[in-house]
């Protein structure tokens, strides 16, 4: 139910920035973030590009649609199932997403927050080492201690409670204009990455999630404001 009202409101806001340029008006703003995001043995290269309508007369409340384009890259990641994890050396994918984005603006910083809602994935099948912790004590299919081939979940869907699906992103940011055509962006981001196993393991599970927070820094471009 949640994930249809967000798809409404995504759908609403992009009426609202299709009506705001045809009737001409300078209500809309759109730019183009370019960075790079830290966390531990994992980086995220970005690109996003987004569309703001401002809400009030003055802009100083703004709200739209923004496309995420992301390459996750990590080392070492323990992704975690129901009752089991799946060890990876290394795990890559390259993912597109559209998302919401509200921002606070004022004369030359803003302030503001995006998520993703969904989209699509893709990267290699890669080999990691499956613990299966139920497989201890029970295990009819003796797979608990094996290697195992995965690939990244395809669909990015968002979901609450720690439940998404695929690869998702939100953040939480600050931009500083530095002049009329740059803008330099710091803030946190929360990932979560999944993989998919070829095989469908103990409890029927096929699906490990690595989630993750990473410091964000980057660059911005005004494409019309």
């Amino acid at each position: 139910m949640k994930k249809k009202y967000f798809l409404l409101l995504a759908f609403w806001l992009s009426v609202l920035l299709a009506q705001a340029q045809y009737s001409g008006a300078s209500r809309v703003v759109a730019s183009l973030d370019a960075g790079m995001a830290f966390g531990n043995k994992n980086f995220m290269p970005s690109i996003q590009f987004y569309q703001l309508l401002k809400i009030d007369s003055k802009g100083l409340f703004q709200a739209g649609f923004s496309f995420r384009a992301t390459q996750f890259v990590g080392k070492d990641i323990n992704f975690l199932g129901k009752n089991d994890t799946l060890q990876m050396n290394r795990a890559s994918l390259t993912a597109l997403n559209f998302g919401l984005k509200a921002q606070l603006s004022l004369k030359f910083v803003q302030i503001g927050a995006s998520v993703d809602l969904f989209g699509l994935a893709i990267g290699g099948k890669r080999t990691g080492y499956y613990l299966g912790i139920k497989g201890l004590t029970s295990d009819s299919l003796n797979v608990h201690r094996t290697y195992q081939p995965a690939s990244p979940a395809t669909g990015n869907v968002a979901w609450f409670g720690g439940n998404s699906l695929g690869h998702i992103n939100a953040d939480v940011y600050v931009r500083v204009w530095l002049g009329q055509y740059i803008g330099l962006k710091a803030g946190y981001l929360f990932n979560a990455t999944q993989y998919k196993t070829t095989a469908t393991l103990l409890d029927d599970n096929r699906r490990f999630r690595f989630q993750s927070q990473m410091i964000y820094v980057g660059l911005s471009f005004p494409i019309d404001n």
